[in-house]
């Protein structure tokens, strides 16, 4: 017989509320998490909204209780943020630790940012102000020791997740756009079906709102260009509805353990609060699709950046 894999513990980190309780009030109250961009000038752009994570404070507490410096990219930061909430909201710390635990990550980086990449172009000039590739590559790879650019490697996350928790099972990265998430947490049910692992920390990370990708989805024709009514733009299932918009990352996770019966689980969903019922905490075939991660015959935590979650 199959393991049954359910979620224990989630988190979430998103333009419209940070925590469960917070995220989901917003949610019942129909709040907009969309906003004029304001972590780089997006003048010139047909584009100019979108839902990211603006606070500045927000994001310079959340770097200084996670001890995240200021090369660490946002997604990552909100990564950790999540899974760090997921995994205490799951009690599973002490389970996340050796070689029966395992991380699975959605998510494609960190993009270079573009003045980032022309200051590269500038420095690799020769004596005659010309750049060749062979000088802009050298110059881009002395600046990947220097400036630290591992760590907008998609895997970064993933790896830094696995050596936060202690995790030394199976870890993967999953980059299938829109559905990244919900595949690694399907990544982490097989896992622990197959019982290669017995707890999963699963879910996703992102913040894909950079000058390149606002210009890239931009030339698609696929973005809202009601800059100046955010609040209302691209809202799901309105008629009135223009187009749609990027956002920051979702995180789900979770941590499963083989230790839990069935029965356990049964009675983890329960007690679960109501945010963990509305979601489907109790249970992965009903977890939301960005971020929750199977686990065995136990329960599962989950967490989400701007969702996340352990399992378990």
């Amino acid at each position: 017989m199959a393991r049954r894999v359910v979620v224990t513990g989630m988190d979430v980190v998103t333009p419209t509320g940070v925590g469960l309780e917070a995220f989901w009030k917003a949610v019942l109250a129909g709040t907009s998490g969309v906003r004029r961009i304001a972590h780089f000038d997006p003048h010139g752009l047909p584009t100019q909204i979108a839902a990211a994570l603006t606070d500045t404070a927000l994001l310079g507490a959340l770097r200084e209780e996670n001890a995240l410096d200021a090369l660490e990219p946002r997604g990552v930061v909100i990564g950790v943020r999540a899974a760090r909430g997921a995994v205490a909201d799951a009690d599973s710390a002490a389970a996340m630790r050796g070689s029966r635990a395992g991380v699975f990550v959605g998510t494609s980086g960190e993009r270079i940012d573009l003045r980032h990449m022309g200051a590269m172009a500038y420095a690799s000039r020769g004596a005659d102000g010309t750049i060749t590739p062979a000088s802009f590559a050298r110059e881009f790879a002395r600046r990947v020791s220097t400036d630290r650019l591992e760590r907008t490697l998609p895997q970064y996350l993933t790896a830094r997740l696995a050596g936060l928790f202690g995790a030394e099972g199976p870890s993967g990265t999953i980059q299938t756009a829109c559905t990244s998430s919900a595949q690694a947490i399907g990544e982490a049910l097989r896992t622990i079906r197959r019982g290669a692992i017995d707890i999963a920390l699963a879910g996703g990370a992102e913040c894909i709102v950079s000058p390149i990708e606002m210009q890239l989805f931009s030339l698609l024709g696929v973005m809202s260009k009601q800059n100046e009514a955010p609040e209302s733009a691209s809202r799901p299932f309105d008629a009135r509805r223009s187009s749609w918009r990027s956002a920051s990352t979702r995180w789900h996770a979770g941590p499963a353990s083989s230790r839990s019966s069935q029965d356990t689980a049964r009675r983890a969903t329960r007690t679960a609060s109501p945010t963990k019922r509305r979601t489907g905490a109790g249970r992965f075939e009903r977890c939301a699709p960005r971020s929750r991660t199977p686990t065995s015959t136990s329960r599962i935590s989950t967490t989400s950046t701007p969702t996340g979650h352990p399992l378990r």
